[in-house]
């Protein structure tokens, strides 16, 4: 689904093959945000997609092994 670790916000390394797939989508949102929040410039769109993509997938994941996921959390995923 994803990649086993990747550079936080911070500059720390983030290990998401430790996060179960409701975390990891916690951290592709909070990255989509961050970005959105930046406003960067028009090669970061690509990444801002490619965050919106990996949290896409892991939220379906999070739904198929039965974490629990809010109306809030799926109405927040389609806004993307």
């Amino acid at each position: 689904m994803s990649e086993p670790s990747n550079i936080g916000p911070n500059g720390n390394e983030v290990n998401l093959g430790s996060m179960n797939p409701y975390e990891q989508w916690k951290y592709w949102m909070g990255e989509h945000k961050r970005f959105v929040r930046l406003r960067k410039a028009e090669e970061d769109r690509e990444k801002r997609r490619e965050y919106a993509r990996q949290a896409t997938l892991a939220l379906d994941e999070a739904h198929k092994t039965g974490h629990k996921v809010t109306l809030a959390d799926s109405y927040t995923q389609m806004v993307l």
